[in-house]
Parts: structure tokens; sequence; C-alpha cells
């Protein structure tokens, strides 16, 4: 079944009308990444984290129910590969500044989760876009590329689907494994000898530490702004401590911080209706 196709069940199965939506293709200009579009004229743009891609937010959009593009970020689902040393913060940012100027025609809400959360930042602060409101979800600079000392962690990534679902499953024991099984067969591909890979690029964990090294330029970025910004922790995540956002707060004195219940890292997922209700409160929804 094609993706558009397991979109529309997802909606039915929800009980929700069943949307536009279109997958753009990847360019060959500098505008190298791929992404669903729901419905035209977006007034939201979503970004994913890392090892994802733009289906992780099929929930939410599909309850929230407006116009919006969710990217899949370069070098991961359909975007274009890029080299180890280009998956930085400000080269992903730049790249996905020359898409949104060529698919989003309004001011916009840009809402990013972990990884997707930092290229938020730089794209609001550096890439002068209509970005009218900021959300960050589970996510502030202290983690960015890791923590020095952090134990690398291999990732299988090739393999039979049951083996990759079971990777990700000892990563994340109280989600349903079959919930799983769905999102992980959105994020492979099939390969010519029968097993399956990952639709993100191996390399890029192997660009950490250039993205660890752009610490301090984002927060010099996310203290620059002058929108409205609100934090979103995730109720049983301990990626984002108390004394985090303390700091977080103390570079943006005017944001805000909410707390998504029941919810790990993956607040999209783990707490999708929440989200969409919370978006769908904002004026500008």
């Amino acid at each position: 079944m094609d993706e558009i196709s397991l979109i529309k069940d997802h909606a039915r199965a929800l009980g929700v009308a069943v949307p536009a939506v279109d997958r753009l293709s990847v360019t060959d200009g500098p505008a190298k990444v791929s992404g669903l579009q729901w419905a035209s004229n977006p007034r939201l743009v979503v970004l994913h984290g890392a090892r994802l891609e733009a289906h992780t937010w099929n929930g939410v959009l599909l309850r929230l129910g407006v116009p919006a593009l969710a990217y899949d970020l370069p070098g991961h689902g359909h975007s274009r590969y890029l080299a180890p040393d280009e998956y930085t913060i400000s080269a992903m940012a730049g790249i996905l500044a020359h898409a949104i100027r060529r698919d989003v025609p309004q001011d916009f809400t840009l809402v990013g989760h972990s990884l997707g959360a930092m290229v938020s930042i730089a794209l609001a602060a550096r890439h002068q876009l209509p970005v009218k409101r900021l959300v960050l979800l589970d996510a502030t600079p202290h983690g960015l590329g890791g923590f020095p000392g952090d134990p690398v962690v291999p990732i299988q990534h090739v393999g039979t689907l049951d083996e990759l679902v079971d990777a990700v499953h000892a990563g994340a024991p109280g989600r349903d494994r079959q919930s799983l099984v769905r999102g992980v067969s959105r994020n492979v591909r099939k390969r010519s000898d029968g097993f399956v890979e990952w639709r993100w690029d191996p390399r890029f964990s192997e660009s950490a530490q250039l993205r660890r090294a752009e610490k301090m330029a984002v927060w010099n970025s996310l203290a620059s702004l002058d929108i409205p910004i609100t934090l979103i922790r995730g109720g049983h995540s301990q990626l984002v401590t108390n004394g985090m956002t303390e700091e977080f707060l103390r570079y943006v004195p005017q944001a805000t911080v909410e707390v998504a219940p029941r919810s790990g890292h993956n607040v999209h997922t783990d707490a999708a209706a929440w989200l969409a209700d919370w978006l769908a409160a904002l004026p500008e929804m």
C-alpha cells in the first residue's frame, strides 16, 4: 500500500476527514528536501527528530486538520543524502529555508522535535522567514550533538522488518509493538536482497561532533528571537531537566513551558491528541 493510502486508512481509523496530502518531489536546486503537504497554503511547518521522517507527524496533523507541511530533514525519509560534514544545523537549516520559501506563501507556526527543534531555532533566527511562533518539543540546545563521553550505541541499519522493530522496541519497551510496526514500516525501504533498511543516512551519526560544536551558536540564535516561543516537555521524558529548563528561560525569558502528560521524548507520537488540541487552541490556528 502506498504512503497516501496509509494516511487515508489512519484518518478513517481516527474518524476524521480524509485529507488531501501530496508528496513533494526533491528538486535539483538548493532545496534538496521532500516532505508531505497537507492541503494548500500551509500555515504550519513541522520538523521531525533524528532518524525519524515526515510521517511521524501523521497522528497530530490528522487530528488538527489545518494546512501544514511536514518535511523530511536532509538525509532522512525521501530527502537527499548529504556528505557527512554537511549534516550540521547551519547547513540543514539553509537547505530547508530554500524549500520553505518555495512552498510556504504566508506567515507560519514552526514546530520542531529534538533535532528538528534545533534546526527550527536556526531557521527562525537566521533566514528572515515569516515565522510567527516557535514550538520546541522536548529539546533545548543542551543536548545538541549529544554530550561528551556519551556511549555510542550502534543502531542496526539493515535486517528484516521484525529485527528493526525489535531493536526500536528494546529502546522503548513502553511503546505498543504494533504501533511501532506501523511507524517502522513507513521509515524503511526494501533492498534487492530482500532485507529492509532505514530511510535515514547511516553516516548521519558521524557528524555528531560537528553539531555539538554549534551549540553556542544555537543558544545565541535562540536568544536573538523576539517571537512567541514554547518549550513542550514530555511528562515522562528525562532528556530535558528542570535545570535545563531554567537555563532555557534565562536565554528566552518571554518563552513559556508546557508539559505533555503521559509522554516520553516523542511528544508528537506519545501525546498526539494532546498536542493537536494544544496547537488548535493557538490564536493563529
